[in-house]
C-alpha cells in the first residue's frame, strides 16, 4: 500500500495488515498499544482512567486520530537543552 507522501508513518500489525495514518482517521484499541507501543491493558487503563479520549460505538471503542494526536503532545516532556 502506498501513500502519496512516502515518509507517511505506516503501521504494521502482528496480522500483517498495513495502516496508512494519513488515510485512517480511528484507530481501535490493537491499534492504538501498537502505536504506541504498550500493551491493549494499558490502553484499556487510559480509557478507564480518562486520560485518553474516546468513542464507543455500540460494542466497540475507537479513538480518534487527532486526539490521540494530543494526548501525545499534552503529555510530552520537553529537554531543558
Amino acid at each position: 500500500m502506498t501513500s502519496a507522501n512516502p515518509c507517511a508513518p505506516v503501521l504494521l500489525l502482528k496480522n500483517l495488515m498495513t495502516i496508512d495514518l494519513n488515510t485512517i482517521e480511528f484507530l481501535s484499541a490493537e491499534q492504538l498499544a501498537v502505536l504506541l507501543g504498550i500493551s491493549r491493558a494499558s490502553v484499556y487503563r487510559l480509557m478507564g482512567r480518562r486520560l485518553i479520549p474516546f468513542y464507543k460505538l455500540g460494542h466497540n471503542i475507537r479513538f480518534k486520530k487527532a486526539d490521540v494526536l494530543d494526548y501525545l503532545e499534552k503529555n510530552c516532556i520537553r529537554s531543558i537543552t
